[in-house]
């Protein structure tokens, strides 16, 4: 990992610019790539799925998805009787709406099931293909708007479905993948502003970003190899953003620790590489292979999940190693959000005394020292429990001497 950090140190610029590329990129191609994810979550081999199938095959449409209900409704005083052929041609209408449709009523099939009691209302079913693709509109407006062209003078057309009543209509809800992935942003800044008080707030979420769009440009040869699933950019996003910010942080404290005990910038930065970037690799291939585990099971959409989440943890390793130490290298001590002459803490080292939480938090106890005559057989055991030297913070090394106890001193005055 030495190795690896002085590379990266010595083409500072040539990491910039890739990473540079591949948000660009990532900003670029993001939409396309969301664009060929599917909504596929049929069982191979199930008598479900091959009787869908077959439907498809025979009818064209209908396999896999529910028919939209399309009601026509006359005005008071009229009857369905007498206007079979105006409503046929309205019902007739919703066929050329979109390719691929089938409608199934009354004129067709000859079955008056298809009008209520009253003989108001006539209805008909709306067959439709099955389109994958998550940006993929309902086509009740295309419907009504056939329909309407196509009614009787005064009548009504309603459009209605269980796809329609299951997604609300065209307008759909939540925030979406981004507003997600935002919303998760804003909550982690809050943390990690409150952590460091520091502009190293803003680094976890910088390597997030990059590690999440660079997913998205791998994802995208991927989606024309094979389908890929809608789950798989909530999952690259949600478990990007956290992964990203847990490898950075493993980075940024040992980069701290490093410069707390007086190390310059440079050097931090490649023992602070040299320390956490194993723990780093080791982590991000570990998530890698439990998400790639998810291949060898026999449903589509879960195999797409474990090969297309599989990139997240990499890019973040990738993204880790390389813009992490880069970004410390440039930025040195003006990043940590010190100032001179506060909260040092050996003389002399410019290390940093406790965050501004600590006083929060609560000190830690003060030590107590035995209370038995045999001071000398218990002083190894005491100066072992004692914290090393210039590890306490300031704020909490005891500010009253303590003294041995001796049996005088413990005698009652008379």
């Amino acid at each position: 990992m030495r190795r690896w950090a002085e590379f990266v140190l010595r083409h500072r610029r040539a990491v910039v610019g890739f990473w540079g590329l591949v948000l660009v990129a990532g900003v670029l191609l993001a939409g396309r790539t969301t664009d060929r994810l599917t909504i596929d979550f049929s069982l191979p081999g199930q008598p479900g799925t091959v009787t869908a199938h077959k439907i498809e095959h025979a009818f064209g449409s209908g396999g896999d998805t529910s028919p939209y209900l399309v009601s026509v409704t006359l005005p008071a005083g009229q009857t369905i009787t007498g206007h079979e052929a105006e409503v046929g041609r309205a019902f007739a209408a919703a066929g050329t709406a979109a390719p691929n449709v089938r409608v199934i009523d009354e004129a067709n099939t000859g079955d008056k099931a298809f009008r209520t009691k009253d003989d108001r209302t006539a209805y008909a079913m709306v067959f439709y293909r099955f389109n994958p693709s998550p940006s993929q509109k309902l086509l009740t407006d295309p419907i009504q708007a056939a329909v309407q062209k196509a009614l009787p003078s005064g009548a009504t057309v309603g459009v209605t479905g269980q796809d329609v009543l299951a997604s609300g209509g065209n307008d759909g809800g939540g925030p979406g993948v981004l507003g997600e992935t935002l919303l998760g942003a804003v909550g982690a800044l809050a943390v990690l502003a409150f952590v460091f008080a520091s502009f190293l707030a803003f680094l976890p979420l910088l390597v997030a970003a990059v590690s999440i769009l660079a997913t998205f440009v791998m994802l995208l040869p991927l989606t024309y190899a094979t389908d890929v699933s809608f789950i798989v950019q909530f999952l690259v996003a949600l478990i990007g953003l956290g992964v990203a910010i847990d490898y950075s942080l493993l980075f940024v404290t040992r980069w701290r620790e490093e410069r707390d005990r007086g190390r310059d910038n440079h050097e931090a930065v490649v023992v602070a590489m040299e320390r956490a970037g194993h723990a780093v690799v080791f982590s991000g291939v570990t998530v890698a292979i439990g998400l790639l585990a998810l291949v060898v099971l026999p449903v589509p959409f879960l195999r797409s999940m474990g090969y297309g989440g599989a990139l997240i943890p990499l890019a973040s390793v990738m993204t880790t190693l390389t813009l992490t130490p880069r970004s410390w290298a440039a930025s040195g001590r003006r990043s940590t959000g010190r100032r001179s002459g506060t909260r040092t803490g050996r003389a002399g080292s410019g290390a940093a005394g406790p965050p501004p939480w600590y006083g929060a938090a609560g000190s830690p106890p003060a030590p107590r020292w035995p209370r038995s005559g045999s001071w000398s057989a218990s002083s190894s055991a005491s100066r072992s429990a004692w914290p090393p030297r210039n590890r306490w913070p300031r704020t909490a090394r005891p500010t009253t001497p303590c003294r041995p106890w001796s049996a005088a001193a413990s005698r009652p005055a008379r």
